[in-house]
């Protein structure tokens, strides 16, 4: 049993991450009519922050994972200021 343990916690990580984004789609959907996978693309990039800094340059994981959180919150706010669509969006009804 005790074998099992760690693709029992990995299935629930993975689990939990799956349905999370799901969520995410269906109340944009819901709320707004429109298919967005921008989300997605957030967490990509999160990823790739992570990535760097803990494979390429050694950083420890807690700080790795804060400096992650700081670089896309400031992107967040980055792209609020903005204030601009940087993507075409198109209703769902639109497409049938």
């Amino acid at each position: 049993m005790g074998a099992y343990i760690p693709f029992i916690v990995t299935g629930l990580i993975v689990g939990s991450i799956y349905g999370l984004s799901a969520m995410g789609l269906v109340l944009t959907y819901q709320t707004s009519g429109l298919f967005n996978v921008g989300h997605g693309a957030v967490c990509a990039a999160a990823a790739f922050v992570f990535y760097e800094l803990r494979q390429e340059h050694g950083v420890p994981w807690p700080i790795a994972a804060f400096i992650t959180v700081a670089v896309m919150l400031r992107q967040g706010k980055l792209a609020n200021l903005r204030n601009t669509v940087t993507a075409t969006e198109v209703p769902m009804a639109a497409l049938s």
